[in-house]
């Protein structure tokens, strides 16, 4: 009878030896779970970031060429003189 309730210990031992590992294990997990989720939202922000830069430099971009636009406009014959004139492109490769 010792016998059993020495096994029967032991094997309760090892489970609750084995209950806290897994413990240990879960609060491990949680902690890399919250830190990745920390992470997630900086690269979230980065990432929207850039998108207001891209979005910024595009706008700047447009307001550059409808200046150069407006100024090959106002320099002469505005027909023949637009930068994004496409029969002025179409008349120049013909000629070639």
């Amino acid at each position: 009878m010792s016998s059993v309730m020495e096994k029967l210990s032991q094997k309760i031992e090892e489970m609750l030896a084995k209950i806290a590992s897994q413990r240990q294990e879960i609060e491990s997990l949680q902690l890399e779970v919250s830190s990745l989720k920390a992470q997630n939202e900086a690269k979230d922000t980065q990432i929207s970031s850039l998108y207001e830069e891209i979005a910024s430099k595009d706008r700047g971009f447009e307001d550059l060429f409808a200046k150069i636009d407006k100024g090959l406009h106002d320099s002469g014959d505005s027909e023949n003189t637009s930068f994004f004139n496409d029969s002025l492109l179409d008349s120049k490769e013909q000629g070639l």
